[in-house]
C-alpha cells in the first residue's frame, strides 16, 4: 500500500517529498521518534488498521507540532492517500474510509484568513502595472501570464509546464499534459486573454519551446515557480496592490464561477475528480450568504404579526 501511494506521485522531489512525509507521519503515529521508517518497515506497516481515535490523535499531534498548514497537509495527505489504497484493496469499508478521510481533514478549521478572493479593482490595477512596467518582452508576457491565471485557473506549476505547441490557435484552447492529477486537461481561451497572448508571441517569436520563458533564457528552458511569484508580487507592489499568491487566481475563478455555473462544470473546469475538491475553493462572503438567506420568497400573509 505503501509503494502504490507512493508510485501515484511523479518520480524526482515530489515522490521523495512524500516519502518523507510517509516516514515522520509513521514516526508521529506510533508517538516514537525512534520507530522503524525504513522502506520495508513502512511497507509492512497495517495501515487498514488504522482507526478514526488514532486517525485523530494524528491531527492534534501534527497540529501541536507545525505551524504552517501547508507542512500539515503534507503529513496529513500520504496518511489520507494510504487510507485510499487500503479501500481499493477492499480493505477497509467506504464508510470507514469516509470516516477516516473526515478526520484527517486537510484544511484548517474556521474561515482562512491567507486565501485572498481577488477584487476586480484590484485586478485591473495588476493588469495595469503589468502593461506599463519593463520593457516590450516584459509587458506582453506578464500581461499574458495574469490574463491567463485570472481566466483559467491554472497553477503556476501547469503553467511554467505549457510549451507553445500546447496552444492550439483554431480552436483557442490549451492542453495541460503535466497536472496534479495526471489527466490531460484542456484549457479553453477568454478572447480577451487571446488577444494578449497573441501580442506576447509577437514579441516572443515562433519557435518551438516554452510557451513562457525568461528574457535571459532560450525558449528551451521553462520559467522557475518561484519567478512567476517574485513577477506577481513586484507588479501588485508597483500597483500599489497588497500582494496575492498565484494560487488565488484559482480561488477567485472558482468562487466567481460558481455563483453562475453548475458546480460539476466548474469542478471540470479546474480539473478536479472529486466535487468535494472544487468547493473548498468557494470563498463567499457575508454579504453573499446573507444576500442567499434574504432572497427566499416568504409572504406578507406569513409575517403578520411578527416582532
Amino acid at each position: 500500500l505503501y509503494d502504490r501511494a507512493l508510485g501515484r506521485r511523479k518520480a524526482g522531489t515530489s515522490r521523495d517529498a512524500a516519502d518523507s512525509a510517509f516516514r515522520m507521519a509513521r514516526r508521529i503515529l506510533a508517538g516514537d521518534e525512534k520507530v522503524d521508517v525504513s522502506h520495508d518497515a513502512l511497507a509492512r506497516f497495517a495501515w487498514h488498521h488504522l482507526d478514526v481515535d488514532t486517525a485523530q490523535n494524528f491531527m492534534v499531534q501534527v497540529n501541536r507540532r507545525y505551524a504552517k498548514q501547508s507542512t500539515r497537509n503534507d503529513k496529513v495527505c500520504v496518511v489520507r492517500a494510504a487510507v485510499n489504497e487500503c479501500y481499493k484493496f477492499n480493505l477497509i469499508s467506504v464508510v470507514r474510509r469516509e470516516q477516516l478521510l473526515d478526520a484527517l481533514y486537510t484544511t484548517a478549521p474556521g474561515r482562512s484568513h491567507r486565501r485572498h478572493r481577488i477584487t476586480d479593482a484590484e485586478f485591473d490595477a495588476l493588469m495595469s502595472s503589468c502593461l506599463e512596467t519593463g520593457n516590450a518582452f516584459a509587458r506582453a508576457r506578464n500581461a499574458a501570464i495574469v490574463a491567463l491565471f485570472r481566466t483559467t485557473g491554472l497553477r503556476v506549476s501547469e503553467l511554467v509546464a505549457l510549451d507553445l505547441a500546447d496552444w492550439n490557435r483554431r480552436e483557442d484552447t490549451l492542453t495541460l499534459r503535466d497536472t496534479k492529477n495526471r489527466d490531460t486537461h484542456t484549457l479553453y481561451l477568454h478572447p480577451a486573454t487571446k488577444v494578449l497572448l497573441i501580442s506576447w508571441l509577437e514579441v516572443r517569436g515562433p519557435q518551438p519551446g516554452k510557451l513562457f520563458h525568461a528574457a535571459s533564457r532560450p525558449c528551451e528552458v521553462a520559467m522557475l515557480p518561484t519567478s512567476i511569484r517574485f513577477m506577481l508580487t513586484s507588479r501588485c507592489r508597483a500597483a500599489g496592490i497588497e500582494p496575492f499568491g498565484t494560487h488565488d487566481f484559482r480561488r477567485t475563478f472558482a468562487t466567481e464561477l460558481l455563483r453562475l455555473y453548475d458546480a460539476s462544470l466548474v469542478s471540470k473546469l479546474l480539473n478536479h475528480r472529486k466535487l468535494t475538491s472544487t468547493l473548498i475553493y468557494d470563498m463567499a462572503t457575508d454579504d453573499e450568504m446573507r444576500n442567499a438567506v434574504g432572497s427566499i420568497r416568504l409572504s406578507a400573509r406569513h409575517t403578520d404579526g411578527a416582532a
